[in-house]
Order: structure tokens, then sequence, then C-alpha cells
């Protein structure tokens, strides 16, 4: 199953069809698969903390819809996720429940984690905390679920490098903005977690078109949904926070 992630339902279908057909594009012999368009409320506010504020709010409720849709299925169920600024926080959100995980103080019933070799993940422009893939943190459990994911960072997304408008104490920089500097704290889990620089090739735009549009991302995007093979120490490693 490949679900993608998308925000606005007036334009989620059609979306979905351009991220289907640049999928098969790109993959030669793509496998059987069932192709799911995940679709949230989240029209734009004019303000823009607010209207950050607002869809953070709602992607982490659902995260707990989607862990509650994929936790329905045998756990023996391949997974090909793919998301795009908040619908990559709604990803690791999910997985973050799937592995036992809490959530704003929900956590799913009866839950019937996924094995490891069954869930792969690519996400770009991932509007969420760089730091919450951290053991103990918001999205903690996250890797546990996954048998490998892909982080695409773009160090001049002109978009992310207001996140740390989000909460004016903390801060925070945006996964998809500065990528994962801390791997040496993952144990076994970071060799989960790929990371990919976009930057030459997507440059300053938030845009998923941009992603859609590039035979190497989709390339790349297409090995870790499909569960293809990938390449070892193929990823560039992202920058340093600023």
């Amino acid at each position: 199953m490949f679900t993608a992630i998308e925000k606005d339902w007036d334009r989620a279908e059609q979306r979905g069809l351009w991220t289907y057909e640049a999928l098969l594009k790109a993959a030669e012999n793509p496998p059987p698969f069932r192709f799911v368009i995940w679709s949230w409320p989240s029209d734009k506010l004019r303000r823009v903390r607010q209207d950050i504020l607002c869809k953070a709010a709602r992607s982490d409720e659902e995260s707990y819809y989607l862990a509650q849709f994929m936790s329905q299925f045998n756990p023996d169920t391949r997974f090909g996720l793919f998301g795009f600024s908040f619908g990559a926080r709604i990803i690791t959100g999910a997985l973050h429940l799937l592995g036992g995980g809490t959530l704003n103080g929900q956590r799913l019933p009866d839950i019937h984690p996924h094995q490891v070799s069954n869930i792969r993940v690519a996400l770009a422009a991932a509007a969420l905390h760089n730091y919450w893939l951290l053991p103990g943190h918001a999205h903690g459990n996250c890797l546990s679920q996954v048998d490998h994911m892909l982080v695409m960072v773009n160090a001049c997304d002109s978009a992310l490098k207001y996140y740390p408008h989000i909460d004016r104490c903390v801060r925070p920089q945006a996964l998809g903005y500065t990528g994962f500097p801390w791997t040496d704290q993952l144990g076994a889990a970071a060799s989960r977690l790929d990371q990919l620089d976009v930057t030459a090739m997507i440059e300053s735009v938030h845009d998923y078109h941009s992603y859609l549009n590039s035979e190497f991302v989709m390339q790349k995007v297409q090995q870790y949904v499909f569960g293809k093979p990938l390449e070892a120490g193929g990823e560039n490693e992202p920058r340093k926070n600023d």
C-alpha cells in the first residue's frame, strides 16, 4: 500500500494522480500496489503564524487517524508512505503511535506493531521539529516502525525557514530544513534513517510539484515507497543547525 498525504481537499485527487503518474514514470517495474490518497482539512489562513499553528494542531490529530487506519491491517501488510510539509509530520506522528507512543495524550488501543521490514517512508520538506525523532521526544517511537526512512533536506526552503516562529520560546528548526544531525544518538535505529540534500535541485521553493518534477528525486522516492533495494551510503549528510 502506498499513501500520499495531501492537505487541500479540493486538490487532493489531482495531486494524488500526479504523484501516481510520477512514481510510475520513475519506476521501471513497480510491484502491484494499492494507492491511497490521505486528505485532511487545512485551508490556508491569512496570517502566516496562525496558519502554521492551525496546521500543526490539525496534523497531530490526523496522525492519530492515520495510525488507527493503518493498525486495522494485517501486521504483515507492506506500506510505502510519502508525505510533503505537514503531511510528513502526520506520517511520523502516526508511526510513533503505531510504535506504542503517546501523542497529545492519545494512544492507540490494542495495537499490533508492524514488522520493521514492512514500512518505508519518504519525506519531502518535512514540517516537524528536527529533534522529534530522538528517543523520548514527540515522535521518538517512529523509527522503530520503519525499515528505512528517507528525509529530503532543502536548506533554502523559503517556507521552512520561518518554522522557528511556530514556537517563539523554543524556536525549533524544521527537519526538512536542517535534516537530522543527531544520528549518533539513535543507536541501531540510525541505519534506518537516510538523508538526501536536494537543495541544489529544489532551490528556494516550498512546492510539491518541484519534487514531483525532479527525475532524480522521484527515482529515490520510488525506491523507498516500492520497497526496492537501496544503495548503501549513497545519501548526502545534512547541514548542522545554525
